[in-house]
């Protein structure tokens, strides 16, 4: 996005393996998806640079969802806002 990299990383949980993911940002701020019917909250950091990284991370089902990327707060939120997963 505008020459930031943005990760959406899935994952899926099982018996035998364990996904565990950190994060060092403290506030958050919540957006609903209708698609997904949830509430989704999100985290930001503000970098040195002064750019702001957001993330997300989503669980539906057995599936984790990552979502970060640096980039305006208020694209961050539209796209976690219509986000859409289909699980098969």
């Amino acid at each position: 996005y505008n020459g930031n990299i943005i990760i959406l990383y899935e994952g899926k949980e099982a018996d035998n393996i364990s996904v565990g993911i950190e994060s060092d940002r403290y506030q958050s701020k919540t957006v609903y998806n209708e698609w997904l019917d949830q509430e989704i909250a999100y985290l930001k950091n503000e970098l040195e640079d002064g750019r702001t990284e957001y993330e997300t991370l989503l669980t539906i089902d057995e599936n984790i969802y990552y979502f970060s990327g640096i980039m305006p707060e208020e694209e961050f939120v539209k796209i976690i806002k219509y986000f859409q997963i289909k699980v098969s």
